[in-house]
C-alpha cells in the first residue's frame, strides 16, 4: 500500500473519530491533505481563506524505523486535524482534547512527535563521551564543526563527532 492511501484510510478513520465526540472542522472547510518533504516537523495544518491543507512529511513514512510506524503517521494526522477544528496552539484546549482522543481512542497524541531514526539517515552524528547521547544532523553546523565548543543537553558531557 502506498504512502497517499495509507494517508487516506488514516485520514478517513481520524475525521470519523473526532465527529463521534462532536468536533468538526473549523467553518466546516474543505480540507486539502498533501504530503510534503519537510524534514524538520512531520506535520503542519494551515488554514486559507476557503480551505484548510493538513500537509504530512513523506519523511515520517519513510524513515520511521519504529514498529508502531502507522501510529506515528495516524498519531500525526489525528493531532494536525485537532488543530483543523479550530484550535491553533498547543494550549490547554489543545491539552484536553488530545487527553479525550488518547483515551477514548488509544493514540498518543503529543505537542510534538517521536520517532526512531537510524543513523544512516543523518550525513554527521556527534556523541557524548558521558552518557552516550547521540545528536543527529543533516547538515554542517556550528556543533557539527566545532563540538568541543558546545556539550550534551542531557548531562553536560563532553562531545566527540562519531560521523
Amino acid at each position: 500500500m502506498n504512502n497517499t492511501n495509507i494517508r487516506n484510510i488514516a485520514m478517513r478513520k481520524c475525521l470519523k473519530e473526532l465527529k463521534s465526540i462532536g468536533l468538526n472542522i473549523e467553518g466546516n472547510k474543505p480540507l486539502i491533505f498533501k504530503i510534503n518533504n519537510n524534514k524538520s516537523c512531520f506535520g503542519v495544518c494551515r488554514y486559507h481563506k476557503n480551505d484548510i491543507t493538513i500537509e504530512i512529511s513523506e519523511w515520517l513514512f519513510t524513515h520511521n524505523k519504529s514498529e508502531d510506524a502507522s501510529n506515528s503517521v495516524t498519531n500525526t494526522i489525528m493531532h494536525e486535524l485537532i488543530h483543523a477544528t479550530g484550535i491553533h496552539n498547543h494550549g490547554s484546549e489543545f491539552k484536553k482534547i488530545a487527553n479525550i482522543v488518547n483515551k477514548k481512542f488509544g493514540y498518543s497524541i503529543e505537542r510534538t512527535g517521536k520517532v526512531e531514526f537510524n543513523d544512516n539517515d543523518f550525513k554527521y552524528i556527534l556523541q557524548c563521551k558521558n552518557c552516550g547521547n547521540k545528536i543527529r544532523r543533516h547538515k554542517k553546523s556550528k556543533v557539527i564543526q566545532h563540538p568541543e565548543y558546545f556539550t550534551c543537553g542531557s548531562c553536560r558531557g563532553k562531545l566527540e563527532r562519531i560521523k
